[in-house]
């Protein structure tokens, strides 16, 4: 199937309310694939959009124990993802 593409762009505001994470996969010692559910809604009405992160680095050590960080990350990364 070919992908059409529009000549204007369709622009929509969507409200991020929340998001929920859980852990795909982990490379020990080196990175960590999450998956964020993000609870929205568009024009009144709610959704769930999927998204995926991986943390690598630094900020897959920085980890360690404390999965309150995994927290604070992603909602530090939301509007990267």
């Amino acid at each position: 199937m070919e992908n059409v593409d529009l000549s204007q762009p369709i622009v929509q505001k969507v409200e991020v309310l929340g998001f929920r994470v859980s852990v795909l996969g982990v490379q020990l010692g080196h990175s960590a694939r999450l998956a964020i559910h993000l609870n929205c809604i568009l024009d009144g009405k709610p959704f769930i959009q999927y998204k995926e992160m991986v943390i690598e680095g630094e900020e897959y050590l920085s980890w360690g124990s404390d999965d309150n960080y995994i927290m604070e990350l992603v909602k530090l990364k939301l509007g990267e993802i």
